[in-house]
């Protein structure tokens, strides 16, 4: 709940969510996706989730989510299922931070109604592999897929 958060708007989690356990992710995506709770930016790239982001992971049930800006996704994440995003209206950035290559089989659902998306942030190794294939699926998203810069 909100007063879970104390009113955070930048919000880091880590922890392993244990053999990437969907549910674990669930539990934790449920608080933070709710926009009355108010968090903008979420960086998950403590969280050891060895699976894919789920379906719906952040996308909020009733009447989606306008407040969440941004969001870092799991360093060991394997892929990411369909309306991982959807209906995030006030998305303006994701960074992909995983080595492993997310496949483009859900890629056309992803950002559905994110009209503020601006970047995908992904490894420079990868970015021309993504816009290819993901672009394939999404041609809206290739001018969005850039390479994360060195911090």
């Amino acid at each position: 709940t909100a007063k879970d958060l104390g009113g955070a708007k930048n919000i880091r989690v880590t922890g392993d969510t244990g053999s990437g356990s969907a549910p674990a992710l669930n539990n934790i995506l449920a608080v933070l996706k709710n926009p009355a709770n108010g968090v903008v930016n979420i960086d998950l790239s403590g969280v050891i989730h060895n699976v894919a982001l789920p379906s719906n992971a952040f996308n909020y049930s009733e009447g989606g989510n306008a407040i969440i800006e941004t969001i870092i996704l799991p360093k060991t994440l394997s892929d990411i299922w369909g309306n991982a995003f959807a209906n995030c209206t006030a998305l303006k950035s994701v960074t992909i931070v995983t080595n492993r290559e997310i496949s483009s089989n859900n890629t056309a659902t992803w950002f559905t109604n994110c009209n503020s998306l601006e970047s995908i942030f992904v490894p420079a190794d990868k970015v021309e592999t993504y816009k290819t294939n993901w672009g394939a699926k999404d041609a809206s998203l290739i001018s969005k897929i850039k390479p994360i810069s060195a911090e």
